[in-house]
């Protein structure tokens, strides 16, 4: 046969094997049994037929590839859970924190504009940060006065939370 068909033949051969080792390493051991009981047999048979090459040459040729093959996709897994580990312990962090600064960034910013208009609707509520002045001895209305402060505190909290 040309050297094409025994060219393609081989690229196929070694790209099944790959896939099959990428297979094992994910522990698809069913897709991965498959490859190599089923489509790799007559793969490589059709290879060695296309090949005019004598059998030790080509079973040193099948097993030279074998290593190959095995180390690369080992290779990759390596760098597969570096890249992983550094997703985790790095980038995913700092995408967290970054996204959490924005939503308490714009919680705060919906919390006063809700407050302003809560204040325009009933004149006599006051916005946050707003202390009226309250007798010394009013003690009902400094007991009102904390009152409020606490609740408007348990909403901010409550609204930031969320």
């Amino acid at each position: 046969m040309n050297d094409n068909v025994t060219t393609d033949r081989w690229e196929e051969v070694v790209s099944l094997f790959r896939r099959m080792c990428f297979l094992r390493r994910q522990g698809k051991g069913a897709a991965s049994d498959h490859i190599l009981k089923q489509k790799l047999p007559r793969t490589i048979a059709a290879w060695s037929e296309s090949c005019g090459r004598d059998p030790e040459v080509k079973k040193a040729q099948l097993d030279g590839m074998f290593q190959s093959e095995q180390r690369r996709v080992e290779d990759a897994y390596t760098l597969h859970e570096l890249a992983a580990l550094r997703w985790q312990e790095e980038v995913i962090p700092t995408l967290t924190r970054a996204l959490s600064q924005e939503m308490q960034r714009t919680m705060r910013e919906q919390f006063a504009l809700q407050t302003a208009q809560h204040a325009a609707r009933e004149p006599g509520w006051a916005p946050s940060g707003y202390r009226p002045r309250i007798a010394f001895d009013d003690i009902p209305a400094v007991i009102d006065l904390i009152v409020a402060e606490e609740q408007r505190d348990a909403m901010l909290n409550h609204h930031l939370a969320a």
